[in-house]
Order: structure tokens, then C-alpha cells, then sequence
């Protein structure tokens, strides 16, 4: 059994030892009923011999994963383990519960250090392979300019429609080198790769009046905050594969207060945008860029499939509304790793309105 396989089994005798200590019977000796208790791991349904044959073997276990690494006398109960035994049907007697609590936690930790050091890396991101465009343009080829002042939809359209009709093989990569590019939304196109170099900023206009509607979605049956359609996300996907957004840890930039104070003013009349929005499409990473003051949700995967998004950071006021970080709604095989979320809301939030 390797290390981090260990660890995962022994978590649900750790809880139940945990929830154990409320049926102490006198100080050294425990005595605990256990019924149709369960975990991920396992299923107990009063077989109590199970576990007592798993912690009588545990200790051993433990310091073969390790290959030494608990040793003796940080742990007393390695050298002397102790005898686990059956009282009756459904009781389980346990000698030394504190100590063995103690080192239940001790092997706990030991056996994760022996895993990191192991190299062994857990992760779902495989799902969804990182693509290296040949192929690469920049905003600035099609009149770009990060001042924070000149508004470059025209810029970020040309690229995009010049990804979208020369279907360069192996896709192309749009790079936004330093500086601050003010947009409105627009749509991006498959198998492209949006790059933020360090220092770039791609922001929101503030200019609500002519932000485009789209349908609701056909699970909702109206817009999520008022009836009708809805406004369409800033960075927009519909029907799309093989589309990455990365880069050096450059932010998007929702700038969402005009919205925020739209809602609290009830003056709406359409439900807000989300920050990012894929919807019917596969094939989506999204990595190593800063998300920041979303309108409504900041990251909408919605009737998706393969979808990876890691190395994140998706930031918002506390108090700003219905700010969530990931959204995943009526998906599947979507992995969400390494991320740092702080918005006014839900981090993260699964939805599946079919119906509601």
C-alpha cells in the first residue's frame, strides 16, 4: 500500500477514533458502538472486526510506506502496538485511546511528508492537455494600446475574427503585452490561447448603456437576477473548443462596481455579466491569470465539458454581490486546483438549474 493511498484509508479511522472520545468509558479504555457508520473510504454496517484488524496492522504499515521514516520512539505504540480487540458484536474495545490518537496524527503527518518527498503529485489537470501555439499575434498588430484610456474592442474583434478565418494549424496565441487595454466584451474563437504578459490588464469599460444581451439560459428560463435575458459576460465562449487563457499572472479586471451599485439601487434591468463565460464548450484552460472585481460571477463554465482551472486568483470586495469565484453549472469533468479565492460570495459553487 503506498503512502498516499495509507493516508487516505486511515483519515476515516482517525474521524472515527476522533468521535470515539464521547464514549469514554474510564480513562484508559474505550468502549465504542458503532452503526451504519460511513465514509468515503469504507462501509461499515457493524463490522466491526474490520477495523480492528485494520488498526491492529496499521502500525506496521505505517513504517513500511515510510521506509523508516516514523521512527520508535517519536512514536511509542510502533514499537508496542496495541491489541485491538472485539467485545462483542458491535463494540469495539480500544486501550490507550489518547496515545493512540497522538499517533494516529503523528503518522498522519509523517506519511504526507513521505508522499510530497516521493514526488508524488496528485492532480486532475491531465484532462485537458496544454496546446503550444506556432502561431502568434499581438493586440498591438491590430492597434492595441494599453494606455487605460483608448478603448480597444476594434483591436481585440480584428484579432480575434483573424484567428477565427485563417485557422492557422495548431491554433494561434493573441499575446497582450504590458499595460492596461480598456475593452467591452467580446467573444473569443477556437483553438486560440488569450496570453496576459506580466503587467497586462485587460479592462472592463464602465459604459453599461450599450453592453450586449444575450438569451437566458435554456436551464434558467429567464436572466439569473431579473426576468428577461441577460447581459453577456465580458470574455465570452459559446460553441468553442481548444481555447486557453494564461499568461504571466495578468488580471482581467471586471471593473464591477458600476454593476454592484446598479443592484444595490435595484436599478437592473437585466441580470449582470459574468466575468468569463464558456457555454457548450469543451476543451478549456484557464491558468495563471488574475481575475478581480467581476459584475456577478467571475468564472461560468456552463454546459461544458473538460474543463481545467488552476493557478488562479480570483479577487473581489467582501461586500460586493454575488461576486463567486467558479461557477461550474451543468458540466462535467471540470477540475479546479491551486487557486486563491476572495470575493463576496460563494468560492465555489456547482449549480445545475434544469428545471428551478
Amino acid at each position: 500500500m503506498g503512502a498516499e493511498m495509507l493516508t487516505k484509508s486511515i483519515m476515516p479511522i482517525f474521524l472515527f477514533l476522533v468521535y470515539s472520545l464521547f464514549e469514554v468509558e474510564r480513562q484508559h479504555t474505550l468502549v465504542v458502538t458503532l452503526l451504519n457508520w460511513k465514509s468515503d473510504m469504507m462501509v461499515y454496517h457493524g463490522q466491526i472486526r474490520v477495523i480492528s484488524r485494520f488498526l491492529n496492522d496499521f502500525f506496521k504499515k505505517t513504517t513500511d510506506a515510510c521506509k523508516g521514516s516514523l521512527k520508535p520512539t517519536s512514536c511509542p505504540l510502533i514499537a508496542q502496538p496495541p491489541k485491538f480487540t472485539v467485545v462483542s458484536g458491535e463494540k469495539m474495545r480500544i486501550g490507550c485511546v489518547w496515545e493512540t490518537l497522538a499517533c494516529l496524527t503523528s503518522a498522519i503527518m509523517v506519511l504526507n511528508s513521505c508522499t510530497t518527498a516521493a514526488g508524488e503529485v496528485t492532480t486532475c489537470s491531465g484532462i485537458v492537455p496544454m496546446v503550444y501555439r506556432n502561431d502568434k499575434i499581438s493586440i498591438t498588430d491590430f492597434g492595441g494600446i494599453g494606455d487605460g484610456r483608448t478603448l480597444n474592442t476594434k483591436a481585440f474583434n480584428e484579432a480575434i475574427y483573424r484567428i477565427k478565418h485563417l485557422r492557422r494549424r495548431g491554433g494561434t496565441l493573441l499575446y497582450i503585452p504590458p499595460g492596461v487595454y480598456l475593452t467591452q466584451s467580446f467573444n473569443l474563437t477556437s483553438r486560440m490561447t488569450l496570453y496576459l504578459a506580466k503587467g497586462a490588464v485587460i479592462k472592463a469599460t464602465q459604459n453599461t448603456a450599450n453592453w450586449p444581451l444575450i438569451a437566458p439560459l435554456a436551464s434558467y428560463g429567464r436572466g439569473r437576477e431579473r426576468p428577461g435575458g441577460r447581459y453577456i459576460s465580458f470574455i465570452h465562449g459559446d460553441g468553442l473548443h481548444d481555447v486557453i487563457i494564461t499568461g504571466e499572472n495578468g488580471t482581467i479586471d471586471g471593473q464591477g462596481g458600476v454593476w454592484w451599485n446598479m443592484w444595490r439601487r435595484r436599478t437592473l434591468q437585466f441580470t449582470r455579466p459574468n466575468l468569463i463565460e464558456f457555454k457548450d464548450s469543451r476543451g478549456i484552460i484557464i491558468s495563471n491569470v488574475i481575475f478581480k472585481n467581476s459584475p456577478f460571477w467571475n468564472i461560468h463554465p456552463v454546459y461544458c465539458s473538460n474543463v481545467v482551472i488552476r493557478h488562479v486568483t480570483i479577487l473581489a470586495p467582501p461586500d460586493s454581490p454575488n461576486t463567486d469565484g467558479i461557477d461550474p453549472d451543468s458540466s462535467s469533468h471540470v477540475c479546479i486546483e491551486d487557486s486563491y479565492i476572495s470575493t463576496g460570495d460563494d468560492l465555489v459553487a456547482r449549480n445545475i438549474w434544469w428545471g428551478v
